[in-house]
């Protein structure tokens, strides 16, 4: 099972984005920040068979750069 971050400084289009995923791939576990830093904190605590494998970013983020995270 692959675990999905999804960060998006927008809930709406950061949930629109997780189900519409979550459709198509309903064995992929699919999670929704909307901040850098909660991104971070996520990463951080993922540990194991719950780690992050991909992060799908937002390139405009409003807590840091998306390239930093």
């Amino acid at each position: 099972m692959s675990n999905i971050l999804i960060v998006d400084n927008d809930n709406i289009a950061g949930q629109d984005a997780c189900q519409a995923l979550g459709a198509e791939r309903p064995d992929w576990s699919i999670q929704q920040v909307d901040s850098g830093t909660k991104a971070l904190q996520m990463i951080a605590s993922s540990v194991g068979s719950k780690a992050i494998d991909v992060i799908v970013c937002e390139s405009n983020l409003t807590d840091m750069a998306s390239f930093d995270l």
